[in-house]
């Protein structure tokens, strides 16, 4: 169970937990999800630009050693932790997830993938013929697709889900995650003692107090997974929320 101590005075809690990393940068997604055409290019630049840094950051692996593909796969789908997605992809395992991310990456990231050539097409045409309904996207696009290709596509639907509500944020330490709205660049990852999550944390200018923003995701520290590792041990304090 968690260690948590309040002041006499009520104006603050302690709870003993580890201050993991710093957030570096967060994607924000600026479109709204329920367009799947106007959304694919503006998603396809984000998850391209949270790859590259990716890879960036980690160019010997990821810190948990996970194989990098998954870590994506997973990161992506909030590691099937995210009802709203079963919609399109009801079995979300690691393999499902995996597959169905590497269809992604061949065929809407790629240039030459076969969805985005077909989503060009499709725009094009679609605008002539001043074509609004979304069920041309929604059944009579992906009925055109190769069956590799559509899982690519199921991959952008659960995107437009994801993405729409959460943004990626890649921490300085090498480790990616989802985050609430309105996070900063410096802000705090914490673990605490009995947590399922991590948190965002703010800490107070001029202090060593924090302010709780939000619970988030972070790709291989879910589940309380680190806790009892030698360093987690080391690293424990309390923690002050005001």
């Amino acid at each position: 169970p968690p260690t948590v101590e309040v002041e006499a005075n009520g104006s603050a809690i302690l709870i003993r937990g580890v201050l993991l990393d710093k957030l570096k940068f967060a994607f924000n997604h600026p479109t709204t999800p329920e367009e799947p055409n106007l959304n694919f290019a503006a998603i396809r630049e984000m998850v391209s630009i949270c790859v590259k840094e990716f890879r960036d950051i980690n160019p010997e692996g990821y810190p948990t050693e996970e194989d990098p593909r998954m870590v994506l796969a997973r990161l992506f789908l909030l590691d099937g932790t995210a009802d709203l997605t079963r919609r399109y992809l009801p079995n979300q395992t690691g393999e499902i997830m995996l597959e169905y991310w590497l269809a992604y990456e061949k065929h809407c990231l790629s240039e030459s993938g076969e969805v985005f050539l077909k989503v060009k097409e499709a725009d094009l045409r679609n605008e002539k013929l001043e074509l609004k309904d979304d069920s041309f996207w929604g059944y009579e696009f992906p009925a055109s697709l190769s069956e590799e290709a559509k899982k690519g596509w199921i991959f952008h639907r659960c995107l437009q889900l994801v993405l729409g509500k959460c943004p990626i944020a890649s921490m300085h330490g090498g480790v990616f995650g989802m985050v609430p709205a309105g996070v900063l660049a410096g802000d705090d990852i914490a673990i605490f003692e009995g947590a399922r999550m991590p948190y965002v944390l703010r800490r107070v200018e001029d202090t060593e107090s924090h302010q709780l923003v939000g619970a988030c995701y972070i790709q291989g520290v879910m589940q309380g997974g680190l806790i009892g590792l030698h360093w987690y041990e080391e690293a424990r304090c309390m923690i002050r929320l005001v």
